[in-house]
């Protein structure tokens, strides 16, 4: 497991080099994510995002609640398991997956309209799973994908690219905020 910098064995055996620098760019990732939220001001907080449209604290909400999502949906690409959860019922389909997902953000975003910057910072800091330098080579379907894609990939594309790029937006929101008060008050 991975928190904050500490690393266990997991059951697919030791961390290898691999697996070490891929949870290393997580920790890079995460810790750039609450860094932005630390920094949050209310106003920033209830902002819409810029390109997205949902406020940053519910897209905050969203990194840090995708965190809890990633290992068991990791584990079981791996393990050769059928995919349950929001993607339940796509059958491999990528315009389905990808249908399922957008309703489960609507429906994510209706509910956490009010959640807090403490609540987001928790969930941001909680374990999240780690694979062994083994797990990073194998090659699963995936419902996104055309091709087969590999533990490594899954890696780079969820738990570390998916934040970095919701943060984009959120930087640009604060930009734009910042810009705004500046004009304001000229």
């Amino acid at each position: 497991m991975v928190c904050r910098g500490q690393t266990t064995r997991n059951s697919g055996g030791a961390m290898g080099a691999r697996a070490d620098a891929l949870a290393e760019r997580f920790h890079e990732s995460n810790g750039a994510v609450i860094a932005f939220v630390e920094r949050c001001d209310e106003d920033l907080w209830r902002a819409p995002v810029h390109d997205d449209g949902r406020q940053v604290n519910v897209v905050a909400h969203h990194i840090a609640e995708a965190r809890i999502v990633y290992p068991p949906l990791l584990a079981s690409l791996l393990g050769g398991q059928r995919l349950a959860g929001i993607l339940d019922g796509t059958d491999g389909d990528p315009d389905a997956a990808w249908a399922a997902v957008h309703a489960y953000n609507a429906a994510h975003d209706a509910a956490h309209q009010a959640c807090t910057r403490e609540e987001v910072l928790a969930a941001l800091r909680e374990l999240i799973a780690v694979l062994s330098d083994a797990d990073l080579d194998h090659a699963v379907a995936f419902p996104y994908s055309p091709v087969p894609v590999s533990g490594q990939q899954l890696i780079e594309r969820l738990p570390i690219g998916h934040p970095r790029f919701h943060l984009v937006g959120l930087e640009a929101t604060r930009e734009a905020l910042r810009r705004d008060r500046t004009l304001a008050g000229a």
